[in-house]
């Protein structure tokens, strides 16, 4: 673009012809959202883009957005919790004056990863009296075995901090109370990340 400037004076007249430039107009996509899943095992991220907007636009102009080109994941953390997910391929914007804008949105939006919840049976078997009310040879297993990943079924397991019977008398049908159930994922003694206790 090409502007003409003129000072107007009793003793000058001077014009002068300069190239300057117009940059573009940065406009943002705005309101992006990583849906909610439970941990699969994967990489995957769903983007949500019901209530993102294009802002910065000049009133009177539409420029449009095609996402489709875009996609998601999980690169960095796809475990459970509060989890980065990253932008792979660019926004394409469209438009009649399309030309004089540029688009800035963001690379990377946190997204929640839940843990699947497990639910357990415990089974308590009977023992001889022994002068306690401790419950021994305690065995807990999953009972909804087909929500846990595919091969991560033999990497599950449980600890208890006390199973202990009413009293330590002898007698039939007596109420065990089993508490501080615990799932652990693999050999590590820490509580699993991805799974919890419903």
């Amino acid at each position: 673009y090409y502007v003409e400037a003129y000072i107007v004076s009793s003793n000058y007249d001077v014009k002068r012809r300069e190239k300057l430039t117009i940059i573009q107009r940065e406009i943002t996509y705005e309101g992006i959202e990583i849906e909610t899943k439970s941990y699969d095992g994967t990489k995957n991220a769903t983007a949500n883009y019901t209530g993102a907007i294009l802002t910065g636009v000049v009133e009177g102009e539409i420029i449009e957005i095609d996402n489709s080109t875009v996609s998601w994941s999980y690169e960095e953390n796809y475990n459970a919790g509060v989890r980065e997910a990253t932008r792979r391929g660019e926004y394409v914007i469209t438009g009649e004056t399309v030309k004089n804008y540029k688009l800035v949105s963001n690379e990377k939006i946190n997204g929640i990863i839940n843990p699947i919840e497990l639910t357990v049976k415990v089974t308590v078997p009977s023992k001889p009296y022994d002068g306690t009310d401790v419950a021994q040879g305690v065995i807990i297993e999953t009972v909804n075995t087909e929500d846990i990943i595919q091969g991560e079924e033999e990497l599950i397991s449980y600890t208890y901090e006390s199973s202990l019977y009413e009293n330590k008398n002898a007698g039939k049908d007596k109420e065990v109370k089993t508490s501080g159930i615990k799932v652990h994922y693999g050999s590590t003694p820490e509580e699993a990340i991805n799974y919890k206790l419903k």
